[in-house]
Formats: structure tokens, C-alpha cells, sequence
């Protein structure tokens, strides 16, 4: 199979605004851990960010659910796939990977719904009160 060369594209540190266009699902191996990656589209290139795949009230991917409106409890089944289509933000940093090279890391606790209502006192979980609210996205 021949794979055309592209040209790399750097995604700057900050806000963005983008797409989740898909949801994939992976296995670490040789531990086995789980992983759920999120598919986002920004600036014409996909970037991902990924979850333990570990759905309760406070762990990584179901904090993502309830800031996407999903109601995140116990005995609940919940399909990551219903994020297909949403506009997001989020935030970016880059930082070295394990041989040095700079890669834009999406921040998996900055994943919301693009112009998202904050979430109401009452509905706001001990982890997502430590979380500093987010500036509005740069057009």
C-alpha cells in the first residue's frame, strides 16, 4: 500500500473549536487497559484524545458524558458513539512525547460542548469543582 507524504501541521496552544466526528476504541496490551479515543476535526486535520474506558460518575470518560449532557448513574448504559457530530472546544498544550519530538496534546478535561452552558451547582461533581472555568474560544 503507498501512503502520500503530508505536510505537518502544528495546532498552536490555546482554545480551539472543532468537530468529534468519531469514537474509537482500543486495547492496550500486554495489561490490557481500555481506551476510549475521541475523533475530533479541527483546522481540517483530526486530532484525538483518549479515555480510560471506564464509565462512573467521577472517572475520565463519564465526567466527558455529563459535560456533553449526558445524566452519567449507576445501572445507566451510555453509548461514547452519541458524541458523533457534536461541536466541541477544547484546549491544547504541546508537550515532548517519550523521543522528544512536540506534539499538541488535546487536555481530556477540557472537552466540552462548543458554547457550553455552564453545568448548574447542583448537577457539579468534586471533580469537575477543581476544574478552572474555561475562556471563551478565539474566532
Amino acid at each position: 500500500m503507498n501512503i502520500a507524504v503530508e505536510k505537518s501541521v502544528k495546532i498552536e496552544d490555546g482554545i480551539h473549536q472543532g468537530a468529534i466526528i468519531d469514537v474509537h476504541y482500543r486495547t492496550v496490551e500486554p495489561q490490557k487497559y481500555q481506551y476510549t479515543d475521541v475523533i475530533i476535526e479541527v483546522q481540517g486535520i483530526n486530532r484525538k484524545v483518549g479515555y480510560p474506558t471506564k464509565m462512573m460518575r467521577d472517572s475520565s470518560l463519564g465526567l466527558l458524558m455529563a459535560r456533553f449532557g449526558h445524566v452519567v448513574s449507576e445501572g445507566l448504559m451510555l453509548d461514547p458513539d452519541q458524541l458523533i457530530g457534536r461541536a466541541c472546544e477544547f484546549i491544547t498544550l504541546t508537550k515532548p512525547n517519550k523521543s522528544g519530538k512536540q506534539f499538541s496534546n488535546i487536555i481530556p478535561e477540557s472537552l466540552k460542548p462548543a458554547n457550553a452552558i455552564p453545568v448548574q451547582p447542583q448537577q457539579t461533581t468534586e471533580k469537575q469543582a477543581e476544574l478552572p472555568p474555561m475562556p471563551k474560544a478565539q474566532s
